[in-house]
């Protein structure tokens, strides 16, 4: 099952700081080794796994690694069940930052409200899926902005992903 390269006592290592349940298939297997607050979570912690001197990563990463390979470089190690420091791999699933942020929003996990939720959007999610077929057919932001009655600026944030990313 070891899909990496790392040797057994490495293996042994991790899976000696895992809590894993009676219930092993649908429980979450507690990570109890060092734990880190993340900038991006503020009030959960990821559990880290030193490796080797010099060489660490989060816990839920390795033990996605660990069943099921390497993880692609535009991928995110997501949590089905919101436990940040849970490493059982039927909880844990690739996706992109746009797919984790908008399975964060789905179950209201968000840092702060984004898409129809945020108390001062402008636009609704057909809207802007509507404005992001507009941008792919080349239009400007001056162009669409006039259209939606907004500064071309916050046309421009859809365009470079730092508004409505999960759309």
């Amino acid at each position: 099952m070891n899909k990496l390269n790392y040797s057994n006592n490495i293996v042994d290592k991790f899976w000696a700081k895992v809590q894993i349940p009676q219930n092993y298939i649908e429980e979450c297997w507690i990570w109890t080794g060092a734990q880190i607050k993340s900038h991006r979570n503020k009030n959960g912690l990821y559990g880290l796994f030193y490796i080797e001197k010099g060489e660490r990563t989060r816990a839920h990463r390795f033990s996605y690694e660990y069943y099921f390979g390497l993880i692609p470089n535009s991928k995110h190690v997501c949590h089905k069940c919101d436990n940040t420091i849970c490493v059982n791999p039927n909880h844990l699933f690739l996706g992109t930052n746009a797919e984790n942020q908008a399975d964060k929003a789905r179950k209201n996990r968000a840092h702060k409200p984004i898409g129809e939720i945020h108390p001062k959007t402008t636009f609704t999610e057909q809207d802007v899926i509507d404005i992001k077929n507009r941008i792919s057919l080349g239009e400007t932001n001056s162009k669409i902005s006039k259209i939606y009655n907004v500064a071309p600026q916050v046309i421009s944030k859809i365009r470079t992903g730092r508004t409505w990313s999960h759309i």
